[in-house]
């Protein structure tokens, strides 16, 4: 069995229920088995963190996440994945003001390998956005779109909801939009990203 085959996101779907959809990431699967080996961003670690690496098997996949918890379980079961924590200084309630202010989407902790267009796919399903004090995703999606190379593909996941949706077509371009299945969108890389200040190391 390969990173490619189905049989690993079927067991992930069942094992882990209320998560993604089968379709959902198979469309993340396909996007990065169609580049690998390649290099990958992934905001956000979970259970889905062993197929991600399997699927870019021989690439650089990192793993950018601000939950020690979820760091902590992902290092226990995935000893090989390379994952950073880095720290966001947003809330999901003021996510309308952060998409209009840099300085209101700062991530601090970032390693200085990951950079604007260095990265062929960046995945964003972190960090948390259910609830109004979480961080929400206004600032890993705007940095998504600056850390994509030309060419490159974003994906980003829970576009159900109204801040991911937003955020997605206001960094990203609903122009750039290539295909959405469930609540995973797909887009090619912008030719312009909106500009992102305030990001600097801890």
């Amino acid at each position: 069995m390969t990173g490619c085959d189905d049989a690993a996101l079927r067991e992930l779907v069942r094992a882990n229920p209320g998560q993604a959809t089968f379709e959902e990431y198979a469309l993340a699967r396909d996007t990065i088995c169609a580049l690998a080996p390649c290099a990958i961003l992934i905001f956000g670690v979970g259970r889905d963190t062993a197929v991600w690496s399997a699927a870019n098997s021989g690439g650089d996949t990192r793993f950018l996440e601000d939950d020690e918890r979820w760091i902590a379980e992902a290092r226990h079961h995935h000893p090989e994945a390379t994952i950073e924590r880095v720290r966001y200084h947003t809330v999901r309630a003021l996510a309308a003001l952060s998409m209009r202010f840099p300085s209101l989407r700062r991530i601090t902790g970032l390693p200085p390998d990951v950079h604007d267009g260095a990265w062929d796919v960046v995945l964003v399903d972190g960090p948390r956005g259910t609830r109004w004090h979480t961080p929400g995703r206004v600032a890993s999606i705007a940095a998504a779109a600056r850390f994509v190379r030309p060419g490159g593909f974003v994906l980003v996941h829970d576009c159900h909801r109204l801040v991911e949706s937003r955020a997605a077509d206001h960094f990203l371009g609903r122009e750039h939009r290539v295909t959405q299945v469930g609540s995973m969108r797909k887009y090619a890389a912008p030719a312009h990203a909106a500009p992102i200040t305030g990001v600097s190391d801890p």
